[in-house]
């Protein structure tokens, strides 16, 4: 918990102090038009390490791994003034799942493996800054997120059947984001970053035949992002950065759920 408000109060005084000690540029002259809701379409290229699927019956290697490939979507509106909500969703399908050895294989026995994760979270956000939205923001928001992983092997034979994991973390989120615009440009330095202090985390498996088998836990999470956006006098936007998210178990033998990788999106002010 202490790291957690620890880290909120440094990202919060680098982002003030940019603020602050940036050149008072003439934000009126800024070529970017005000805009009351801003529409994205984002692609995640996630790499992802848990030990959910085989942590709980510590099956060959205890790490896991996989790539998921994201695609999603970001709404922010300005509802009055500085208040706003903000709404973030990215999911896909897993692919290349690893732990130890391939997952399927003659290692395992499993004829296919397969599973989607996703990433989402809705807040309500106010920013501090005097200037508003079109030229650069500061704002702080809290909200609720969720992380969520779901796989599935196939066996076939005499003792064929399904084995399925499912690992979920949600809870309450604070935190704080920004856009900074680099002078006069159509360009402007974007990052943000949200603490859950307490996630609900709960893991099963099922397997044909079998009782399923389920844990649960809290413990803390996190979520950061650091890009670079273009945005045209028209309103499209363009940007590009590095997201990382992760979830704590809470429980005993089970390593965090954690999403991370590049991202690209594309969208529309209005």
């Amino acid at each position: 918990m202490r790291k957690g408000w620890a880290g909120t109060f440094i990202v919060l005084i680098v982002a003030l102090s940019v603020f602050i000690a940036a050149p008072r540029l003439a934000y009126a002259d800024n070529p970017i038009a005000p805009y009351t809701l801003d529409l994205k379409v984002i692609d995640w290229s996630t790499q992802v390490t848990s030990n959910f699927g085989v942590g709980l019956f510590d099956f060959f290697d205890p790490s896991e791994s996989w790539t998921t490939g994201m695609l999603g979507g970001d709404a922010r509106w300005y509802m009055t003034g500085r208040l706003g909500l903000h709404v973030n969703y990215m999911g896909g399908n897993e692919g290349g799942i690893v732990f130890g050895v391939p997952c399927a294989g003659p290692d395992t026995g499993a004829e296919s493996c397969s599973g989607s994760d996703h990433v989402w979270s809705g807040d309500v956000f106010y920013d501090l800054t005097a200037h508003g939205p079109d030229t650069g923001s500061l704002r702080i928001f809290t909200g609720y997120g969720e992380l969520q992983m779901n796989q599935s092997q196939t066996f076939t034979g005499e003792f064929g059947g399904t084995f399925t994991t499912t690992a979920t973390s949600n809870g309450f989120r604070y935190g704080l984001d920004f856009s900074l615009p680099l002078g006069k440009s159509n360009f402007a330095l974007t990052g943000g970053y949200a603490w859950y202090p307490s996630n609900s985390t709960t893991a099963s498996v099922s397997e044909t035949g079998f009782n399923p088998v389920s844990m649960s836990g809290s413990a803390p999470a996190r979520d950061y992002q650091l890009g670079l956006e273009w945005a045209s006098p028209t309103g499209l936007t363009a940007g590009v950065g590095y997201r990382w998210a992760s979830a704590d178990s809470g429980i005993n033998g089970i390593a965090p759920l954690s999403f991370q990788g590049a991202f690209v999106d594309l969208g529309y002010r209005f």
